[in-house]
């Protein structure tokens, strides 16, 4: 503008040179107006070889870096404390542009058309934003003090794009190739996961909430724990809600077993989690974060006991994946085993207690007594008193029948709720305040006996283990109860359900009248659904699963020399 202003006339070859004086709002208003036209649907038509001809992953990569990443500057003061670009300062719309060309070069990697030529280049871009919040710490000639509290803005870009990607099922499930690079991407990158873990643990004189943000008050741990846990679902290829997999590895033939998951942490990567630090620092976060919900506002108190409890999840899959590292080492930690063993932990989080019971029978019996201490600045030594195998044992023992006797309570109070007339909305919701959980609970445990089969196994042993046979028959009477309760459980009768329109067969528009209004509206031309008809299915299935394990182990004891197996019948799909 200000070129053709000068020359009077419209002239190309004047409108493309350079402004000879220009600030930094010029700049920022000019790449504002690029990127806003930039957009993958005008790329897209490129094919293979001409993207690489024209160096487009290139070129994305440079410019995503350029907008996110501070440039270093010989005038810049070696106190600034600021981790955003100068380019993105003051420009809303600009700070929301800066990602869209990482956006352009993320959509060419999920491109299936173009048999996904550009993932490769969009990992090793994740790789570098990843390592830049690092890279500051590093070369920066500041104290740790003086550091800035939050992460880099591009290792936080960087961290989210990484486990979207991970959490894309269908995108994993579509090419075995992708799936294997992005889980190699995780691994390559775990030191730097471990950095960002280590700087987002909260100190213990600033308490948990320290890092508190400003436009929500979430701590800033809160939000990292919930981005970071499909990085590592993705390792042990089991989603911690509900402990199925992430991805399926059966064969498109018809098989008459469900496999149990073949993609689960080796040792080598168990031994590359413990060797950077990143599964210490995941436990670090863990020990550090107990108190989070005391001090906090119930939005808070909320997502911290969420994210608490996916990050323990994960942890404790991670153990039994990798009994002889990952699983020793979380048994040695003292901070840990004194949350876990809590009677008012283990009464609230029965699956959690269960797991960690039947991984503790497995790393005490082989040994691991010895205790491992957690240093960090400022951190208290934790005493606690060694469970024993025993102990482990009768622990599991207790909770798996209290975890049943919850779900025919639930299952009792869900009959009524269906008979209820008066008040069902209230009724249904008292119902999923109090008792949903404990049937989701249920099912997840049967999942991961499926997903895992080391927790299978480590089941299978302590309740049928020869010295004791009447741990099986306290098993088995607490499944057969829920099975008796489920059977006998009616049909949905009004309340506590959904109603959704009856389909009807297709009719011409001379057929159509002025009546179709009035059938619109009445109620008989709605079909009624039960909402809980899924969380009764699920037990139902559930129940399948683990009475189908212990007729199989009586199968095996029956057999001398044979081992145990923990596949599982697909009659339970």
């Amino acid at each position: 503008l200000a070129a053709f202003q000068d020359a009077g006339t419209f002239d190309p070859k004047a409108l493309s040179k350079p402004l000879t004086e220009s600030s930094w709002t010029d700049l920022q208003r000019a790449v504002c107006d690029l990127l806003s036209e930039l957009s993958y649907s005008k790329l897209a038509p490129l094919s293979k070889k001409e993207w690489k001809k024209q160096h487009v992953s290139a070129s994305l990569t440079q410019l995503t870096l350029t907008l996110l990443v501070r440039q270093p500057s010989s005038s810049s003061s070696s106190t600034d404390n600021s981790s955003s670009t100068p380019l993105l300062e003051g420009h809303e719309e600009l700070r929301h542009l800066g990602v869209q060309p990482l956006f352009v070069l993320r959509d060419r990697a999920m491109d299936g058309s173009r048999d996904y030529d550009a993932l490769d280049d969009y990992l090793t871009t994740l790789q570098t934003m990843l390592a830049v919040d690092a890279a500051i710490h590093i070369h920066s000639p500041q104290t740790q003090d003086s550091l800035p509290s939050s992460l880099a803005p591009a290792t936080i870009v960087g961290l989210s794009s990484l486990s979207a990607l991970c959490n894309s099922r269908d995108y994993l499930q579509s090419s075995k190739a992708n799936r294997q690079k992005i889980r190699q991407c995780v691994l390559e990158n775990v030191e730097d996961l471990s950095s960002i873990v280590e700087r987002s643990i909260p100190s213990v004189q600033d308490g948990s909430h320290a890092d508190e943000d400003e436009y929500d008050k979430v701590p800033a741990w809160v939000r990292l724990v919930l981005t970071l846990i499909p990085t590592f679902q993705i390792l042990t290829n089991i989603i911690q809600l509900d402990g199925t997999h992430l991805f399926d590895h059966a064969s498109s033939s018809s098989s008459s077993t469900v496999m149990t998951s073949t993609n689960s942490i080796s040792n080598a990567e168990a031994q590359l989690l413990l060797n950077s630090g990143c599964f210490r620092a995941l436990v670090l976060l863990f020990t550090r974060t107990q108190e989070s919900s005391t001090k906090t506002t119930t939005t808070t108190t909320t997502s911290a006991k969420v994210a608490r409890m996916q990050l323990l999840r994960s942890i404790l899959i991670m153990s039994v994946q990798s009994t002889n590292l990952l699983g020793k080492y979380a048994w040695r930690v003292p901070e840990l085993s004194a949350i876990l063993c809590q009677e008012e932990f283990q009464q609230t989080h029965l699956v959690d207690t269960i797991i960690w019971s039947l991984l503790g029978t497995i790393c005490l019996s082989s040994g691991s007594s010895s205790r491992l201490v957690l240093r960090k600045p400022g951190s208290t030594r934790c005493s606690s008193n060694i469970p024993t195998v025993d102990t482990c044992r009768a622990s599991t023992m207790t909770r798996f029948p209290q975890l049943c006797r919850a779900v025919v309570v639930g299952l009792q109070k869900l009959r009524t709720v269906r008979q209820e007339t008066t008040h069902p909305k209230q009724m249904e919701q008292k119902w999923k305040e109090e008792h949903q959980e404990s049937l989701q609970e249920f099912s997840t445990l049967a999942n991961l006996l499926v997903s895992c089969s080391s927790l299978a196994t480590m089941f299978l042993s302590v309740v049928c283990c020869e010295e004791s046979s009447d741990n099986r028959v306290c098993i088995q009477k607490s499944i057969e109860d829920i099975r008796t309760e489920v059977s006998s459980m009616p049909a949905a009768a009004g309340g506590g359900g959904r109603r959704r329109r009856k389909k009807e067969e297709p009719s011409s528009s001379s057929d159509k009248s002025a009546d179709d209004d009035d059938k619109a509206g009445d109620p008989s031309s709605l079909l009624y659904v039960d909402s809980h008809e899924e969380d009764i299915a699920s037990v139902r299935k559930s129940v399948k699963i683990m009475t189908l394990l212990l007729q199989q182990q009586q199968q095996v004891n029956g057999v001398p020399g044979q081992r145990p197996t923990t596949n599982i019948s697909s009659k339970t799909d």
